[in-house]
């Protein structure tokens, strides 16, 4: 691992640089806290990852910081870290290809699984599941069976139709039917609408701002 931490936050950028050295094989982690330091380490080494908290990125914004990494290696990946009340839109994941988004406040062995997962090159995204699922908008015309929410459970947090098909030991063809069957009741015809949906009816909640 060759790493960028933009972080402000003497402990949490202590915490996560300590959390990757017993994860990944690390070559070096540096740190930068504004956009023209981060630029600097850019022009100068190579790096394969970086992780960004863009509510401490100074005299700069993240979208700035990701299109210059991504000139450098369109292959590097992606991290945004989020504080207590942090957000992030679902857009802007889309948008800046994203690999994953991990919080401040999570649980360490939620962190851990979280970097593993991305390790293995999974999009991760650590956002709050609704305790009532369709809390915000259900109306019977987009009602979901049982497997249609298990699948779309595993496709919102990021698994693949072959790691959903495992994960519910279910064929690959039977997880690709009720994709085809969630896009048509939600009208999405891409991830990032299924994305949105979810949003707006409960199946994820994002802390607020």
């Amino acid at each position: 691992m060759r790493c960028i931490i933009s972080e402000e936050h003497d402990l949490i950028r202590f915490g996560l640089t300590q959390l990757l050295k017993d994860l990944f094989p690390v070559e070096y982690i540096l740190e930068a806290n504004e956009k023209a330091e981060v630029f600097a380490l850019l022009e100068k080494y190579p790096f394969d990852w970086l992780f960004v908290n863009p509510e401490t990125l100074k005299y700069g914004t993240p979208g700035e910081v990701i299109e210059k990494a991504h000139k450098k290696d369109s292959e590097i990946n992606v991290v945004i870290l989020l504080g207590k009340h942090g957000y992030v839109d679902p857009s802007f994941l889309d948008r800046y290809s994203i690999l994953g988004v991990i919080r401040h406040d999570e649980p360490l062995v939620d962190l851990m699984a979280a970097l593993e997962s991305m390790k293995e090159g999974r999009t991760h995204y650590s956002f709050f599941s609704s305790s009532k699922k369709g809390s915000r908008r259900v109306t019977p015309s987009i009602y979901l069976t049982q497997r249609e929410e298990e699948v779309f459970s595993h496709l919102i947090k990021g698994f693949s139709v072959a790691e959903t098909a495992e994960s519910l030991g279910v064929s690959h063809k039977t997880v690709e039917n009720h994709r085809h069957n969630l896009r048509k009741k939600l009208n999405a015809s891409s991830h990032h609408e299924l994305m949105n949906e979810a949003v707006k009816l409960g199946y994820l909640e994002y802390k607020d701002r």
